[in-house]
């Protein structure tokens, strides 16, 4: 009878670890690039496309985070380069001039830590700057009010004095606008 009275001992209930994933679900879910490894999952499976990079370990099935390339959403011409290059181990030309200067900086990090050799920046000529307004003129009228910061930009780069692409007027009547929306 006196033993009922004792109180039972707390037990720590230790916390479980999450469980390793395995080889399976790297095999499955990243691919190569350069001497890191890319989600594919985030990349094409997602309504928004994220990039995700990690550090392959050779010893391991874990993957630790890259610091300088954090989940980061993307664009979908982001995606087509990544792509692009996952199928060919080639960056295309092309789709890297479509890309935002932030999303250009982002690559050329993404290729200097993953160790990329051959990769040759593109730089942009004129003419890609007034494809791009164009398309980013585009997105503002469907209403994609992401795109304003890029495009302020882009009408005060192409209204430069030197480039003379749009004129002082219609570049402050563009930014009047792009305000006002």
């Amino acid at each position: 009878m006196e033993n009922e009275n004792l109180e039972k001992p707390a037990v720590k209930v230790r916390k479980k670890r999450a469980p390793n994933k395995g080889e399976s679900y790297k095999a499955k879910y990243y691919r190569p690039f350069g001497r890191l490894l890319i989600n594919t999952q985030y990349l094409n499976e997602m309504e928004v496309p994220y990039i995700l990079i990690k550090h392959n370990s050779a010893q391991s099935t874990r993957m630790s985070p890259v610091p300088l390339l954090r989940r980061t959403q993307i664009s979908e011409q982001f995606r087509k380069l990544l792509n692009h290059y996952l199928e060919t181990n080639e960056i295309s030309k092309e789709l890297q001039k479509e890309l935002s200067d932030k999303e250009q900086n982002l690559l050329k990090t993404a290729m200097y830590v993953a160790k990329i050799d051959g990769f040759e920046f593109q730089s942009k000529s004129i003419e890609d700057y007034v494809k791009r307004f164009g398309s980013l003129k585009l997105k503002l009228i469907e209403g994609d009010n992401s795109v304003k910061e890029e495009l302020k930009e882009m009408i005060i780069l192409l209204s430069n004095p030197v480039i003379k692409k749009i004129k002082n007027e219609d570049a402050d009547e563009f930014l009047e606008l792009i305000d006002e929306m």
